[in-house]
């Protein structure tokens, strides 16, 4: 024989795939590799990949985040809290202020629409100005929130 090279797992084993002497493997989700690989590489914190045979992992987008490595999808923030940056590798921390709400996943607050209001942070939803109130003075605030403003008083209806 002329100086045969021995098979080995650098030769064959395409990206997304790692290779055993035998055989050649999809990394499985959460994981990737470059060509030639003998073992598949964890996505980082931050980062996902939902697919298998795949060969490299997404940042988590705003209003998601991931704390652990290898993982296929990227956690919800909170209702009430939200993330503007990609890649967050801590849960979401910020909070929408009073006048303001957020749905899981959001990447930024909304405000409330006119008519309605929210004294509280961390809101996931506006609450609508009751249309008949026996206490007259509290009309000039309620005014304030039909036209959108902020609303920070606590109302007892």
């Amino acid at each position: 024989m002329r100086n045969a090279l021995p098979l080995t797992p650098f030769l064959c084993c395409k990206q997304g795939y790692y290779c055993t002497t035998s055989a050649q493997i999809a990394c499985p989700t959460g994981q990737y590799s470059a060509a030639a690989a003998l073992a598949c590489t964890l996505c980082s914190a931050g980062r996902y990949n939902p697919y298998t045979a795949y060969t490299t992992c997404f940042s988590c987008p705003s209003g998601r985040y991931q704390t652990v490595a290898g993982q296929a999808a990227c956690t919800n923030c909170a209702a009430g809290k939200y993330n503007s940056a990609t890649g967050r590798t801590t849960a979401c921390s910020s909070s929408c202020a009073a006048g303001k709400y957020s749905a899981a996943a959001a990447s930024g607050c909304t405000s409330c629409a006119a008519g309605t209001f929210q004294s509280l942070t961390s809101s996931t939803s506006c609450k609508g100005i009751p249309t008949q109130h026996p206490d007259t003075a509290i009309v000039p605030l309620l005014l304030g929130a039909l036209k959108g403003d902020i609303f920070v008083s606590h109302i007892s209806c």
